[in-house]
């Protein structure tokens, strides 16, 4: 039982994170003028707004939370 409960707390741990990454990121978006990288628009501003390792940590969280 503690290993479900704790799986299920990483999984919306993670599931927090990587939403307000996203949800700031998105709001930086239209302040994104031009990106000069192959990561696109959303990474850049992703980079930009310094929430790319919380993405990361956000994904990893996830995954850990479903095995």
């Amino acid at each position: 039982m503690r290993k479900i409960l704790g799986g299920i707390s990483f999984l919306f741990f993670g599931l927090v994170l990587y939403i307000t990454a996203h949800i700031q990121a998105v709001n930086y978006l239209p302040l994104v003028t031009s990106w000069y990288s192959d990561k696109g628009k959303y990474w850049s501003a992703l980079d930009e707004t310094h929430k790319l390792q919380l993405t990361y940590y956000g994904i990893t969280f996830s995954v850990l939370g479903t095995i």
